[in-house]
C-alpha cells in the first residue's frame, strides 16, 4: 500500500483507518462483553 504525500482526500483516508481500526476493536469489545 502506498501513502501519497499529498493525498487526494484526508478525509476519506482518514475514515478508512477508523473503519480499520472499528474492524480490529469492536469484534474484541464484543468478546470481553459477552
Amino acid at each position: 500500500m502506498r501513502a501519497p504525500s499529498a493525498p487526494p482526500c484526508p478525509a476519506l483516508l482518514a475514515a478508512g483507518e477508523q473503519r480499520l481500526s472499528a474492524d480490529e476493536i469492536y469484534p474484541r469489545l464484543f468478546d470481553a462483553i459477552l
